[in-house]
């Protein structure tokens, strides 16, 4: 039906085949399920392939035929079925390997990132998907995307959020704990972080500065350099901290975001914008609150890669009105 409304739709399969001479495609394994209906033409595929494309993941919708979605509650966030060991049977006879997981839900295993060495999160691509996963992979497209979810190391591993202070994965927690590392057998931390992205280029950040006016009015910048020698997009990350309070705060909490464009050698600034009341909170006695103190903002890759940073204060608490308060600064770039 898709191909009748989109008569240029592609499959990775047949993406990749139009640009390459040799690129030959077996199931391996169906999505759920044990049935290994074809793990030996799987290995013997990749035995002779000089890079081997695993495309894993599941169906998300309503009915019993998703493994994801309404309806279709699990006990483990990991692969389905038998694709993780179909995955580590192919790993056995080829490590030159890409793994592509289309999914709701990110890719829970130790063992993939132990030993995978590149792994493209590609959620739910829809439509024009292949194509892009397709020129992703062979560098037509620089990825950009950025983690909007913490990713655990376990299905256990929970709660799990950057700006929860005594969430699973919190600094706070592991001070005060006997085992630093939180659980007996894994370290408590997320394996990647909210904000987490790579790209086939790097960056470089300096000169970050933050000031506030006498109204509370903020602006932060920064400048972003493209170091590599590839075109790519880098997004920009603002958090702030609220470090002492009359009620706990989050750990720390996205202000603003923005996504830029760098040629190689390119530089360009970020500037941020926001009002103070953006990290307002709601008092015991009922009223929205700037409470006095000093703040900390910082920028950076993801919500724990921590760049540069600086500091405001505001000397007297305010009661501010919460429908009017900033909720998201204001990003631009010169």
């Amino acid at each position: 039906m898709l191909r009748a409304i989109y008569s240029d739709l592609r499959t990775t399969y047949e993406a990749l085949k139009e640009g390459f001479d040799n690129v030959t495609w077996t199931e391996g394994c169906d999505y759920v399920g044990d049935g290994k209906n074809d793990f030996d033409g799987a290995m013997s595929a990749a035995k002779d392939a000089d890079v081997v494309i695993m495309a894993l993941g599941g169906r998300n919708g309503w009915g019993l035929h998703c493994n994801s979605g309404e309806g279709a509650d699990t006990t483990d966030i990991g692969l389905p079925g038998c694709q993780e060991e179909l995955l580590r049977h192919v790993y056995s006879v080829n490590q030159n390997m890409v793994l592509v997981h289309t999914d709701c839900r990110p890719i829970v295993s130790e063992w993939i990132y132990e030993h995978v060495p590149a792994v493209l999160e590609a959620w739910l691509p829809c439509t024009y998907g292949g194509i892009a996963i397709a020129e992703t992979i062979i560098g037509e497209n620089n990825p950009g995307g950025r983690l909007q979810v913490d990713v655990p190391r376990t299905s256990a591993h929970g709660p799990l959020g950057h700006y929860l202070n005594r969430g699973s994965d919190h600094e706070s927690f592991a001070k005060g704990a006997i085992n630093k590392q939180g659980y007996l057998e894994v370290d408590m931390r997320p394996r990647f972080p909210f904000g987490h992205g790579l790209s086939y280029t790097t960056f470089c950040y300096d000169g970050f500065k933050v000031q506030m006016d006498s109204q509370g009015q903020v602006t932060a910048e920064v400048r972003v350099t493209n170091t590599g020698n590839r075109k790519g997009d880098e997004v920009v990350q603002l958090y702030g901290i609220d470090p002492i309070a009359s009620i706990i705060r989050p750990a720390e909490e996205l202000v603003g975001f923005k996504r830029i464009t760098l040629e190689p050698g390119e530089s360009k600034t970020v500037r941020f914008t926001f009002n103070l009341d953006i990290m307002a909170f709601y008092d015991n006695p009922g009223h929205w609150i700037v409470e006095a103190g000093e703040f900390e903002f910082y920028v950076g890759r993801s919500s724990k890669e921590r760049i540069e940073s600086g500091k405001v204060r505001m000397d007297k608490t305010r009661e501010i009105d919460h429908a009017r308060r900033c909720l998201v600064a204001e990003a631009v770039c010169a």
